[in-house]
């Protein structure tokens, strides 16, 4: 470092706090004991340096704060990576996914306030608003066959240890264009709701007749 060069003062120094503070190297007498003199651009309350600087402006700083001032280039540079970094602290990055699922079903976007995490147990975050839409839109009319379901029979339970007893769901058959009630008795599809047979004809003929509002 050399008299005149331009530096950067960072620290606590003598009760006074600095950051990024600009100044320049007036004295380097004491720079064997670790410190320098520097003339601040601001008026800082110091001294002149031995007379080697304005009065008020100096100061004898640690060695270990100052950081010679590059140039406009590499401060550019320098400044780019401080603002991509303060950018970094405000962007949030919830771990499980940027979009979830509400109990009103609409798509919210995770941020700090309102986070993620309480759904993702349930199926119910994204990573993308898309994605999220897709399944929010098949939630929707499995929740309604749920509800059904749980309304007409609150207490049926299938009993998957009984291969002989049949367990009741509703599908949609393509080529006849209509629900129908079908069952299964040793195989347990994942994703169906099942149900006893009243029900499910029941279900079957209000889906076929447009009584089910949402389906």
């Amino acid at each position: 470092m050399e008299i005149g060069d331009r530096v950067i003062v960072n620290g606590s120094f003598w009760g006074m706090y600095f950051y990024e503070s600009r100044a320049i190297v007036v004295n380097l007498d004491i720079k064997h004991l670790g410190y320098i003199g520097v003339e601040f651009d601001t008026y800082i309350g110091g001294h002149t340096c031995d007379g080697k600087g304005r009065k008020g402006y100096c100061l004898n700083i640690n060695e270990e704060m100052i950081k010679k001032e590059g140039t406009m280039k590499e401060r550019i540079e320098e400044l780019e990576k401080e603002l991509a970094a303060l950018k970094a602290q405000l962007k949030y990055e919830p771990k499980y996914g940027t979009y979830f699922i509400n109990g009103n079903g609409n798509i919210v976007q995770a941020t700090k306030e309102c986070v993620v995490y309480d759904y993702v147990n349930s199926g119910r975050a994204f990573d993308t608003k898309e994605k999220a839409e897709k399944a929010r839109d098949i939630m929707v009319k499995h929740d309604i066959i749920l509800k059904y379901v749980i309304d007409h029979a609150p207490d049926y339970e299938p009993d998957w240890t009984n291969p002989n007893e049949y367990k009741w769901f509703v599908e949609y058959k393509c080529e006849h264009r209509k629900y129908i009630a079908d069952w299964w008795s040793n195989y347990r599809p994942v994703g169906l709701v099942f149900m006893p047979k009243s029900v499910a004809e029941k279900l079957a003929d209000d889906l076929n007749n447009n009584r089910i509002e949402g389906m």
